[in-house]
């Protein structure tokens, strides 16, 4: 091997050695968020799709839309299998939450309202908050 044609040899096999860009994502609930990979994307991997769903617009471009509260993780591969991009993924509430405060309640409950009252994820996750009361009719 002759050592004029050694470095374009290695910088190819460190463009194929290059680690996958990672990140976290945050989504409000039935919002997109474009989603903007390096590379040509083939394939694109959410963990949980009752959480997230995905668009393909290009090899370049991905929206990411919030179905539910909740974590999961968003994975995109190249032609090859390579994975291109990993990421947490978190849907969010896309409003800020409302505290309800009960008589006699030592804490408040959190609700959020999108668009029908609920209880706030944050508040389910910590396992402290009630259900909220039924909305009056």
């Amino acid at each position: 091997m002759r050592w004029s044609t050694l470095p374009p040899m290695l910088a190819v096999a460190a463009g194929l050695a290059a680690p996958a860009r990672a990140g976290s994502l945050n989504v409000p609930l039935d919002h997109s968020v474009r989603l903007a990979v390096r590379g040509q994307a083939a394939s694109v991997v959410v963990g949980n799709p009752q959480i997230a769903d995905v668009t393909v617009v290009d090899t370049r471009t991905v929206f990411v839309t919030g179905r539910a509260f909740g974590h999961t993780d968003v994975v995109v591969l190249d032609r090859t299998g390579r994975t291109i991009f990993e990421g947490d993924l978190s849907v969010e509430p896309s409003g800020r939450p409302v505290r309800v405060f009960r008589g006699g309640a030592p804490q408040p409950d959190e609700v959020v309202c999108t668009p029908a009252c609920g209880p706030s994820p944050k508040a389910t996750l910590g396992g402290g908050a009630s259900p909220p009361a039924p909305a009056a009719s």
